[in-house]
């Protein structure tokens, strides 16, 4: 078959021919080329061809095909040179083996020949400048994100179609890592502004603990310093996540803060902490350890704050307080617990003022004799206790009524057992005296606690206020036992409440007496003394003479009506006595 140019007819017999060979098993030759070179013809010839042969009815190829190097298969069957043939079609070449990336190039076989490449490429860059050189953004590096920043894009990067799409106003940052990139941005711009209005100044700070929606304990720290107008300022400043509140662990963590954002301990002028033992503790609580590496961060705790954690206190570590604060929780919690008892009690309590009104008892004054409700007693304001023994007292008799009413018609059996329980309490000696001394108690403080937590307040004002409310709880333990023991009996008579036999002697339970001690002794040192005590000792520790002292010789730095507080002793006494290395 070495004729190449030939008729359809010739070449329609000259493969019958060629198939009838295959048939038998004759060996054929098939030449790339009809014409060979004397002399070098021959072993041109062995090299350009491929063998054929029969082997168990299946015709395969011998020898290497010269495209790919292989052996065992045509060229029309050859992967390299049908890929070959479909890049020349469309002008692409395979470089699926090509790196990628900058690292898969330095770990090629073919490494130095990569990094060659590179090297030419950037320095033909160079050699030629296809740059620009421009300043970065401001967005990187102060945490601006007001304002829009755009890329050029060369011609025929972004189809005609989808113009437009990616303008600023269609940008929605719903995505949660954007949006706290965002708000890390913006926090972390507000942190430097604080940092740099503190400057190199002395400073306070005030932490607290506080669980998130989560149930995670975060700490928050708030700085108080003066700026450079002679302003004080307060900032919040940070928020951390603390797994532990061990005292050493919290100051730590304060301390890292701190020195994260280039604010020495050294300089630290004050603490202010809630009354945890952890923040407290004068040995090893957080104000203490500050105090050893700094002894000028005196700890004063927040004066409003003060006379919630003294009622929390007596209500914790005096029994007859603690188990009186229980039975009015329940009494008021099943009350206003449905709004049909809430009516029952207002209608009770409307034709008790009536009856009063009727009698004298209560004078027709405008706003004096409206019908409310009882008030629910709350750990985070004293007023929520003062108020609710305040309303309880108000309303007794309607209560009473009500818990009557309930005792007779509730028809389930442990509703009814608790409500029975109740009224019980309600009606009791023990019960009615803890509800009027502890109101007494806190009729008292509440004008205290309302004249700190207003924000016009001065410290003066204010100690003065704690010196008059420890006056008045003292003269109500030393002179008006008397006067209180006979309202209360006046209250017991008034509204059917047994009064006990004062002289008899006083049993813890049924069976065992105490120290052959009377009822009204006991009523008299055991709870009356001892409450009004206990609140006089936690007030003393809380406004204890350092912290007041310091607060006093420290008003007369106030500047409110042009220093009318100035008193240059005070000043002398203060350094002296609290900043003698910061004035010497």
């Amino acid at each position: 078959m070495n004729k190449i140019e030939c008729t359809p007819a010739e070449l329609m017999n000259m493969l019958i021919t060629a198939q009838g060979n295959m048939k038998t098993g004759t060996m054929m030759a098939v030449s790339s080329s009809s014409k060979t070179r004397k002399g070098k013809g021959k072993k041109n010839a062995t090299q350009a061809t491929k063998v054929i042969e029969k082997k168990k009815g299946k015709i395969v190829a011998k020898g290497k095909y010269f495209h790919c190097g292989k052996d065992g298969h045509w060229k029309r069957n050859c992967k390299d040179y049908l890929s070959s043939l479909k890049n020349e079609a469309t002008g692409d070449n395979d470089h699926s083996d090509d790196p990628t990336i900058y690292q898969e190039a330095i770990s090629d076989i073919d490494s130095n020949k990569w990094l060659e490449a590179i090297k030419s490429e950037m320095d033909s860059m160079y050699e030629n400048q296809v740059w620009t050189l421009v300043d970065p953004p401001e967005a990187f590096l102060n945490g601006y994100i007001n304002q829009d920043i755009y890329m050029e894009q060369p011609e025929g990067f972004t189809p005609k179609d989808n113009a437009g799409k990616n303008a600023p106003q269609n940008a929605q940052y719903i995505a949660p890592s954007i949006q706290k990139e965002m708000l890390h941005i913006m926090a972390n711009r507000v942190r430097r502004m604080i940092r740099e209005e503190v400057g190199d100044e002395c400073f306070c700070i005030l932490v607290d603990e506080a669980q998130d929606a989560s149930n995670r304990e975060q700490m928050a720290i708030i700085l108080r310093f003066v700026n450079c107008q002679g302003i004080l300022i307060e900032r919040f400043f940070y928020i951390k996540s603390v797994s532990n509140t061990t005292s050493a662990k919290l100051k730590n963590e304060i301390s890292n803060i701190l020195v994260q954002h280039e604010l020495q301990v050294k300089k630290m002028r004050g603490q202010g902490y809630d009354s945890a033992s952890n923040m407290r503790g004068a040995w090893n609580g957080v104000q203490a350890l500050f105090l050893r590496d700094c002894p000028y961060a005196y700890y004063v705790h927040c004066f409003a704050h003060r006379l919630q954690l003294t009622l929390v206190s007596a209500a914790r570590d005096v029994d007859v307080i603690w188990k009186f604060f229980s039975h009015l929780d329940n009494i008021i919690n099943i009350i206003t617990s449905s709004p049909k008892r809430v009516t029952e009690l207002q209608a009770a309590q409307r034709k008790e003022v009536e009856r009063m009104l009727a009698i004298g008892e209560r004078e027709s004054v405008s706003g004096a004799n409206q019908v409310g409700n009882l008030q629910q007693s709350g750990s985070t304001r004293w007023s929520s206790h003062y108020d609710s023994t305040k309303s309880l007292i108000d309303m007794y008799n309607a209560t009473c009524k009500v818990f009557e009413y309930l005792s007779v018609h509730f028809s389930k059996g442990r509703s009814r057992a608790e409500t029975i329980s109740a009224y019980k309490q309600l009606k009791s000696f023990d019960f009615v005296f803890s509800l009027h001394l502890m109101h007494n108690i806190m009729r008292i403080t509440d004008v205290l606690c309302q004249t700190l937590q207003r924000k016009s307040q001065d410290i003066l004002a204010a100690i003065k206020f704690v010196s008059t409310t420890k006056t008045l709880l003292q003269k109500l333990r030393d002179d008006d036992w008397k006067e209180f023991f006979q309202k209360v009996k006046s209250f017991c008579s008034k509204y059917d409440v047994d009064i006990l036999d004062l002289d008899s002697f006083y049993k813890v339970d049924p069976f065992h007496s105490r120290d052959q001690i009377t009822v009204e002794h006991h009523y008299h040192f055991d709870v009356f003394n001892e409450t009004i005590d206990f609140v006089l000792m936690e007030l003393n520790t809380r406004f204890n003479d350092i912290s007041v002292e310091l607060l006093s010789l420290s008003a007369t730095l106030d500047p409110k009506n042009s220093f009318e507080s100035f008193n240059s002793r005070d000043i002398c006494t203060l350094v002296e006595k609290f900043y003698p290395e910061d004035f010497s």
